[in-house]
């Protein structure tokens, strides 16, 4: 890993070189290194889909049933009432955060369903 750190130093420390020769050149640094250590510096990040966002906001595997997100939200809902924090300013706006994203994941949750409550 120095030796590659060593070789961008000596890229920045040459005579200006064009910035397309650069990055050319860091690329192909990029690609050696990758190639060395066999595996990829920089992954490509899993982007989730709406569905496990608001899966993960209610602290649930992707998949479960309406009957366990309903029961899941009704003890989130308590545990996140803003009412409970309001001797603690941070602690209240948290509460107040994380109460919406639990209405919102809810209500898109009851939308997939077909449930009108």
């Amino acid at each position: 890993m120095k030796n590659i750190l060593d070789k961008f130093k000596n890229l920045f420390e040459k005579n200006e070189p064009s910035t397309k020769d650069l990055y050319s050149k860091m690329d192909a640094l990029l690609m050696q290194a990758e190639e060395d250590v066999g595996g990829n510096f920089f992954p490509k990040e899993k982007t989730l889909s709406t569905e496990d966002v608001h899966y993960r906001a209610m602290h649930l595997k992707s998949g479960v049933g309406f009957d366990v997100i309903q029961q899941k939200y009704a003890k989130l809902k308590q545990k996140y009432n803003p009412d409970l924090y309001k001797s603690n300013e941070e602690k209240y706006k948290k509460a107040v955060e994380l109460n919406a994203r639990l209405e919102m994941a809810y209500s898109f949750f009851k939308n997939k369903f077909k449930i009108d409550e």
